[in-house]
This record gives structure tokens, sequence and C-alpha cells, in this order.
């Protein structure tokens, strides 16, 4: 038990610090989700400068609705999204985590909900 216990303690932190691993900077970027891919896994993420890039959102990623862990088909088109990421040696850009600041699911709610009142 220990020792299965030992290995999953390093597997985990393996995954966890990959980025530290590879010496890879991890970056941030903020913007508005374009489009989501669900059979690749990628969003593309249209920044304040009006670019536009795709992530790769890994399983391990932590995808949060403001402090909610969520998984990856509560992303949609529209949410306002903090993205935390690293580029591979291949330039691709690979989520570690990503916050839903602002979803459209949540304020068409709010809206339908003041229009009952």
């Amino acid at each position: 038990m220990c020792a299965a216990s030992l290995l999953l303690a390093s597997f985990c932190y393996g995954q966890k610090r990959i980025s530290d691993d590879l010496n890879l900077e991890v970056k941030t970027a903020k913007g508005v989700i374009v489009s989501v891919d669900p059979s690749s896994l990628t969003i593309l993420v249209r920044r304040a400068d009006g670019e536009e890039v795709s992530f790769l959102v890994p399983p391990q990623a932590k995808i949060f609705n403001d402090t909610d862990l969520v998984s990856f088909p509560k992303l949609g088109k529209d949410d306002e999204v903090t993205v935390k990421y690293f580029v591979d040696d291949v330039g691709t850009a690979r989520v570690t985590s990503v916050t839903i600041t602002d979803s459209i699911e949540a304020s068409t709610k709010m809206s339908d909900s003041a229009k009952s009142l």
C-alpha cells in the first residue's frame, strides 16, 4: 500500500508540474471564447487586442466557473475567460487552467429571472 501511494504521489507530482519540468513559462490570456471544439479539446479565444488564439485544453487542465470546478462541456461561445497556459516545444498553447469570469449562460439566466419580476 505504501509503495502504491508513493507511485501515485510521484505520478501526480509529474502531472501537476509538467511546465516546470520542461522549464516552460506559464502565461495568462484574457478574452472571449469564439468557438469550442469538443472533439479536439480546443477553444478559440479572442483577446482584447483582437487576436484570436487557439488553446488545447488537455484532460488534466483545471476549468473553473468562478470558484467552482467544472468540466470542458461547460465552456461556451461568448464566455469571458482567463486562460493560464504554456507553449510546448511544437508551438501548441496548452492550457493549465481556464476560469470563466462571465458566462453567457449565467447572464441569460439572470436576464430571465429579472423578466419574471
